[in-house]
């Protein structure tokens, strides 16, 4: 049973081939961990209000958000609950406050409804359009319904804008993939003009088309039972005119016939054929959020194009696709705004300096190039007292090569008489393999690691793919490494869910007994200390 959709070990629907290629980290990205280091420090808030945070966002935003995306995400959230700065603030550095009060549109007009933006999703669960109709294209109902307070605005207690309000019809067919009801039904929602933007018959016909061809394609592969008869594509082509009605507004003159009788049963007679909507775009499952866009906010793959690294799965989950999706990246343009715009925000109210910022980042980036933790391995392998203080007391024996064990400061709280590990931020746990007993290190609820002895943790290890399988089939992600361990060996994983930092002690090789400390740590890769490799001379004696 999961407590959360952070917690993600042994789920079987995330099980995938994990991508072992490494990522470089951009500016953005590990600035964003930088800032969230000084925030904790200065006391803004604790690393689980962070953390709860990142777990309390809707599962869409989770599944579709990349892990900065959620640190930056969370910081927004808590930085405006508890008054750091206001929600207004942030909208003006995204430039995104919404001032016009004049109506745009009027009854008839086609609209798509704008893809939810990174810049956006921090403000969740309070957005009031919803995500299932996210990129769809519609048509507006009635007049505009008046002048409302941006409920955005005000659920944040901040003085809100007053923005148009419209009805926008959709056709249930476009909007749920499989959808059981007639071909002419319709949903209506109230949307706020700034979610809107103008769109074309062409778009509208284009989204009805594909649409028809997925509906079509699950109806006679039996995946829907007692449909009425879907909208065929050649029935669309012929009759473009009334898939195109919408509010009794009709298509251009190029489009004729009429369809709605051979698209209706006798039983929907009743319907008005006037009141039709939109032609098919993207596929909705039932959970919010959209399968098939492109955009590279979301990283979704488009429902019914052939690109190749979908193949012919057009019809796979939503939450699949954005997990498949998500990992890869491209580019980060829109997925950096959020992250930027705050830490300007902290910059102009002097809540943080440039200087510090860039020391933090300078400090972040140098742990990774102090080969810290293969320090700690060759003294431990050389020295068999400090071997014993490095298992007794992590952080201790760190500090005595000049390391830093922990990832943030050591609580103030701790009353007296607490075991020493306790004074730690968090502690550095050494775990020891041996020929009987294999150690591998992961964190199935979010993607705790050693990063003051590390530095940033590989992609792979904040996966998905990784923090699922690794906990359930740990001979299989071990052998996807390359690493193929007899079967009378132990395989101990350990989860970081709390507050211990894991370091896999590796078996030291044969016929190293004469090297010294130097050409030691030289042999220990990274990988190693997390557990999904072996530390072996071959490489060095060919090098």
């Amino acid at each position: 049973m999961s407590s959360g959709i952070h917690d993600m070990g042994g789920m079987i629907e995330l099980y995938e081939k994990i991508d072992r290629q490494e990522h470089v980290y951009s500016h953005w990205e590990r600035s964003t961990h930088a800032v969230l280091g000084l925030l904790i420090k200065k006391g803004f808030f604790s690393i689980d209000e962070h953390r709860r945070a990142i777990e309390q966002l809707p599962k869409d935003q989770y599944m579709s958000q990349t892990y900065y995306e959620k640190f930056a995400s969370a910081i927004a959230a808590l930085c405006v609950s508890k008054g750091v700065f206001k929600k207004i603030d942030l909208d003006e550095e995204l430039g995104e406050v919404p001032q016009e009060t004049s109506v745009r549109y009027s009854p008839g007009d086609l609209v798509r409804v704008r893809d939810e933006k990174a810049s956006m999703r921090w403000r969740k669960p309070h957005l009031r359009t919803p995500g299932y109709i996210f990129g769809q294209v519609g048509r507006i109902e009635r007049s505009c319904c008046g002048l409302y307070a941006d409920p955005e605005a005000k659920a944040f207690a901040e003085s809100a804008p007053r923005l148009p309000l419209y009805r926008v019809r959709f056709y249930q067919l476009d909007v749920w993939e499989g959808y059981s009801g007639h071909s002419q039904d319709t949903i209506d929602v109230e949307i706020y003009q700034p979610w809107l933007l103008p769109a074309s018959e062409e778009e509208l016909t284009t989204q009805r088309l594909r649409s028809a061809e997925i509906h079509e394609g699950l109806h006679e592969g039996g995946s829907v039972a007692h449909l009425p008869r879907p909208l065929t594509t050649k029935v669309i082509m012929m009759n473009a005119s009334s898939v195109m009605l919408l509010a009794g507004t009709s298509t251009s003159t190029e489009h004729n016939g009429d369809d709605r009788a051979r698209c209706q049963p006798s039983h929907h007679s009743g319907v008005d054929t006037h009141e039709l909507l939109k032609p098919g775009g993207r596929k909705r499952t039932g959970n919010h959020g959209q399968v098939g866009d492109s955009h590279a906010d979301h990283g979704h793959e488009q429902v019914g194009d052939s690109h190749a690294d979908h193949g012919d799965h057009v019809h796979e989950g939503r939450e699949k696709v954005e997990f498949a999706a998500t990992e890869k990246e491209g580019d980060d343009s829109d997925r950096r705004r959020l992250a930027e715009a705050v830490g300007r925000l902290f910059v102009k109210k002097e809540i943080l300096q440039p200087d510090e910022i860039r020391r933090a980042l300078e400090i972040l980036d140098s742990r990774g190039t102090q080969n810290g933790g293969a320090k700690l391995i060759a003294r431990a392998w050389t020295d068999p007292e400090f071997k014993a203080r490095l298992m007794r007391d992590g952080n201790a024996a760190a500090a005595e090569l000049g390391l830093e064990g922990s990832n943030y400061p050591p609580r103030e709280d701790v009353p007296e008489g607490c075991s020493p590990k306790q004074k730690y931020g968090t502690v550095l746990t050494v775990v020891e393999n041996t020929s009987q007993v294999h150690n591998l290190v992961v964190c199935t609820l979010c993607s705790c690691y050693p990063i003051s002895i590390l530095g940033m943790s590989p992609s792979w290890y904040k996966s998905r793919a990784y923090r699922s399988r690794a906990i359930r089939e740990p001979r299989s992600v071990l052998a996807e490494f390359g690493l193929q361990l007899p079967p009378d060996v132990v395989v101990r994983v350990n989860d970081s869910t709390a507050d211990n930092r894991y370091l896999v002690m590796p078996e030291r090789p044969q016929g190293t007994e004469d090297w010294d400390e130097d050409r030691l740590a030289g042999l220990i890769s990274r990988d190693s200390l997390i557990g999904v490799a072996r530390v072996s001379t071959k490489k060095r004696l060919l090098s």
